[in-house]
């Protein structure tokens, strides 16, 4: 079992690390108990993978100046941050008003230098860790042989940082076929969203047990059967942006990528999307269940946990 120690940050430019506790909704998303400006009452932000927020023309999202306060049973941090995304998420039933961005070289990660995010128990519990070095963040929470420094690069359509690799599924037309693809870090209702024609195999197992007419994410029954009938995911990562140098694989079991409706295992949602892209793929890794990983201006550190 991990153990953390609260402790007071003081400024970004501190070298003590603060903890504060991650909750999860009903909807599987990671949210955090803060206050904005002088409002001592607490309520929840949605935590967001996005290093900036949208475009103010963005439908259902406006931009206001906003400072927010994070709490901690022996401290806080108040951060001025003048890009709160505010947005109301189709998929999530709370409506959260305000999403807080801690994505890489977003103005949140610049201002307390790194963002740990712990999730654990399949995503009931979990921590946010910020201006914690690389060293302390793996030694403490990581299995030292299990640490993956992923490097990110300017995606090339807009300002999102994007990873690079291939996505390998088996039965699906990627083939496992070492094709670079753009792996862009982006927030939006589910874990990964990829080329419709690599989701063969998956929607050919799910299709059966559909259940119709429900709202949200692809909802599907005999959920054990299901799970036990559906390939992983690889990831793999390259350490380039226009060719293979695999780095490392983040490997999705079909744990990870459905989640649980209920308490008897009968009813799951699919977390994954098909696009209409021929080799872009949008990743949300806060939306992993089980996930320890570190976000930093040049890149992301997943590892497993000690």
């Amino acid at each position: 079992m991990l153990s953390f120690v609260y402790a007071v940050f003081l400024a970004p430019c501190a070298l003590t690390s603060v903890v504060f506790p991650l909750y999860s909704d009903s909807d599987g998303f990671a949210v955090v108990n803060t206050a904005e400006g002088d409002d001592l009452g607490l309520r929840r932000m949605c935590l967001e993978s996005v290093s900036r927020t949208f475009s103010p023309t963005h439908e259902g999202t406006r931009i206001v100046n906003s400072s927010i306060t994070l709490p901690s049973e022996s401290g806080s941090i108040n951060h001025n941050y003048p890009h709160l995304n505010r947005v109301t998420s189709l998929l999530n039933p709370q409506g959260y008003s305000d999403t807080l961005g801690i994505g890489p070289s977003g103005d949140f990660q610049l201002a307390v230098d790194s963002v740990g995010v712990i999730r654990s128990h399949h995503g009931t519990s979990g921590f946010l860790i910020l201006n914690a070095t690389q060293d302390v963040f793996t030694q403490r929470y990581c299995r030292s042989d299990s640490v993956m420094f992923v490097p990110l690069f300017a995606s090339s359509q807009n300002e999102r940082q994007s990873l690079f690799g291939s996505v390998s599924i088996d039965g699906g037309d990627s083939r496992g076929t070492p094709i670079v693809s753009e792996l862009q870090i982006f927030s939006f209702g589910n874990l990964l969203d990829i080329p419709s024609r690599w989701m063969t195999s998956i929607s050919t197992t799910i299709m059966p047990y559909r259940i119709p007419n429900h709202p949200g994410r692809l909802t599907f029954g005999n959920c054990r059967t299901v799970r036990e009938n559906l390939p992983p995911v690889n990831l793999v990562i390259s350490g380039l942006s226009d060719s293979m140098w695999p780095v490392g694989t983040l490997t999705l079991l079909p744990e990870d990528y459905t989640r649980e409706m209920d308490g008897e295992g009968d009813t799951c949602e699919l977390l994954m999307s098909g696009n209409c892209f021929v080799n872009t793929v949008f990743f949300n890794p806060i939306m992993l269940q089980d996930l320890i990983m570190r976000i930093q201006t040049n890149g992301l550190t997943f590892c497993d946990p000690v």
